[in-house]
C-alpha cells in the first residue's frame, strides 16, 4: 500500500492547487444506473463523486491510493500520470485487480473532492467516452 500511495503521491506533486470542474457528466452513450453512476452497454462502470475537502491534491492522492487498497483487495497500481488535457489540475490513478481495470481520476476545487472511478474488463481498451468525460470533469475550470 505503501508503494502505491508512494506512486499516486508522485504524481500529484506534479500537479498544482488547480480547481476543478463540478460539473457532473456521463460517458456519452452509457445508460445512468443510479445518482451519478453510468454504466455502458459492455457492463463498463463510471461513478462520479464529489465531497467536501479541505486538503490538497496529494492529500487526496494518498487518499485514492488508501481507498482503492481497503475496497479493492489485491489491486496493484500500474501507473499514474496527470491528465494530459490539464496536467495542473487532475490526475489518474491505473489498477488492477484480477480481471478488472481500475481508473481513478480525481483533482480537488473549491473545498471539494472530485473523484470518479471508472472499471473495466482488463485488456479491453479504455472508452473514449469515458476518458471524454472525466476531461470534461475534471479539466472545465480555469486555473
Amino acid at each position: 500500500m505503501i508503494r502505491i500511495a508512494a506512486s499516486v503521491l508522485a504524481v500529484a506533486s506534479l500537479l498544482a492547487l488547480g480547481a476543478c470542474s463540478s460539473g457532473v457528466a456521463g460517458p456519452a452513450g452509457w445508460k445512468k444506473s443510479g445518482p451519478a453512476v453510468w454504466t455502458s452497454p459492455s457492463g463498463e462502470r463510471y461513478a462520479y463523486v464529489s465531497r467536501k475537502f479541505d486538503g490538497t491534491i496529494s492529500d487526496l492522492a494518498s487518499q485514492v491510493a488508501t481507498d482503492v487498497e481497503l475496497s479493492h483487495r489485491g489491486a496493484r497500481l500500474l501507473r499514474s500520470d496527470p491528465i494530459a488535457a490539464c496536467p495542473a489540475q487532475a490526475a489518474i490513478a491505473t489498477f488492477v485487480q484480477g480481471s478488472t481495470t481500475i481508473e481513478q481520476a480525481f483533482g480537488v476545487v473549491n473545498n471539494r473532492s472530485i473523484t470518479i472511478a471508472y472499471s473495466r474488463p482488463s485488456g479491453a481498451p479504455e472508452s473514449a467516452a469515458a476518458a471524454s468525460a472525466m476531461e470534461r470533469t475534471l479539466c472545465a475550470a480555469p486555473l
